[in-house]
């Protein structure tokens, strides 16, 4: 049968057993459906066949590969693309909104540059402003001004782009960067200079599952980068989620909780956690000399420097920042900075926040009672997330994120499987 890919037009011949597998278009990458086009092939007859047919054989100076993708996971198979015509530009497309437009082609690059482990490129696609805005916000407990950025020593801003890489490659969810590639998007809104593209996964890996992730836009100097992403979730996920959440009601391992000003939460009471058992042992001892260092507050250079390292140390870290939040009281005010520093850190390995602020008394911006159900909010959070932690760990240390001694090397392939 004949298919043709709607993104680009590109054309292919498969075996009609493979009608509705899934396909990847060789030339604009897009995975679609395959399907009969419903129409023959128009053939070239008379003296100019001849001509046509160089004239194409020029322009295909390579042929086009497309790998299938069916619903069993078996092995590719490849496809023939037979013509390639020019793209009629319809719908979203026409309107500059679909695959080509800048915003979503931006969005899409920061998948490939996660997979690619190009930091520099990366950082290229970020927007500095809006995410130091972003965290600033967090802190202080109102709205940045994101313009205070371009003010920042050059030293701060290189440690806050580094912060925000190891983020993206690290944080609660990165597997949507590094697991997941853009085959289809296109813009939901355009304000101004803001956009909000919506991206269609597939697995970096192959197969037939599929994702969603909104990225939120912004240009500078004409060109749009990203300053944050969230997992769209279809109805039918959310549906799965929702009966998640009500097993894990039943089985009281976490609680829904509705605060005095009518929010709803899920919270559960914190307890001291251990390392996790995928953490090989001298990682371990580099955790708990690194968390020393990040809450004393005699130290400057040092405590800022064992900050970046837990981050980039990324999911590890997670057990003993969050046994800190449990431990250290804030029944003063240095052992409420050093809550607060914890909460940053943990903010910035996972990209969430629940609102901590450890301001006391009548000028605070958070009550008490929001101060502890969000410590409770990150226990929560916790366990409904671990297992999947402690799943990728190992295959995520192993591919060099972090710098590891030939001690744990060798412990992490002992116990890869």
């Amino acid at each position: 049968m004949l298919i043709e890919c709607p993104s680009c037009r590109s054309r292919a011949e498969l075996p009609d057993s493979k009608a509705g597998a899934r396909v990847r278009c060789g030339e604009c990458g897009r995975v679609y459906v395959a399907a009969t086009r419903g129409g023959r092939r128009t053939r070239v007859t008379g003296p100019n066949m001849g001509l046509l047919g160089g004239l194409a054989a020029g322009i295909l100076v390579l042929m086009v590969v497309l790998f299938i993708v069916n619903q069993s996971g078996d092995e590719a198979e490849a496809a023939r693309v037979v013509t390639s015509e020019p793209r009629e530009k319809t719908g979203q497309e026409a309107d500059g909104l679909g695959w080509n437009a800048p915003a979503v082609q931006a969005a899409a690059a920061v998948h490939a540059a996660v997979q690619a482990h190009d930091d520099g490129r990366l950082e290229s696609l970020l927007h500095g402003p809006r995410l130091w805005a972003a965290d600033e916000s967090v802190t202080r407990g109102g709205e940045v001004d994101p313009e205070g950025w371009r003010i920042l020593p050059l030293a701060q801003r290189r440690e806050h782009v580094a912060l925000w890489i190891a983020r993206f490659k690290q944080g609660e969810e990165s597997e949507l960067l590094s697991g997941w590639s853009a085959f289809d998007g296109r813009v939901l809104r355009v304000n101004g200079d803001h956009a909000t593209v919506r991206l269609s996964l597939s697995p970096a890996e192959g197969g037939a599952a599929q994702r969603y992730v909104d990225w939120q836009l912004a240009k500078d100097k004409d060109r749009w980068k990203v300053y944050a992403y969230e997992r769209w979730l279809s109805p039918g996920e959310i549906r799965k989620e929702e009966v998640r959440v009500e097993r894990e009601i039943e089985e009281g391992a976490v609680e829904k909780v509705t605060l005095s000003d009518g929010t709803e939460v899920f919270e559960r009471e914190p307890e001291p956690l251990e390392h996790l058992e995928t953490t090989p042992p001298d990682l371990r001892k580099r955790i708990d000399g690194l968390y020393a260092k990040l809450i004393n507050l005699d130290l400057t250079t040092e405590a800022s420097a064992a900050k970046r390292e837990l981050v980039t140390i990324g999911k590890p870290a997670i057990p003993i920042l969050l046994t800190g939040l449990y431990e250290i009281p804030i029944d003063n005010e240095r052992d409420a900075i050093k809550v607060n520093i914890l909460n940053q850190t943990l903010a910035n390995i996972t990209g969430n926040t629940f609102g901590y602020k450890p301001q006391r008394g009548e000028a605070a911006s958070l009550s008490e009672e929001k101060r502890q159900s969000a410590i409770k909010q990150w226990f929560a959070w916790w366990y409904r997330n671990r297992e999947a932690f402690v799943k990728k760990q190992v295959e995520d240390l192993l591919e060099d994120h972090i710098q590891l001694t030939e001690s744990d090397r060798k412990w992490l392939e002992r116990h890869k499987d």
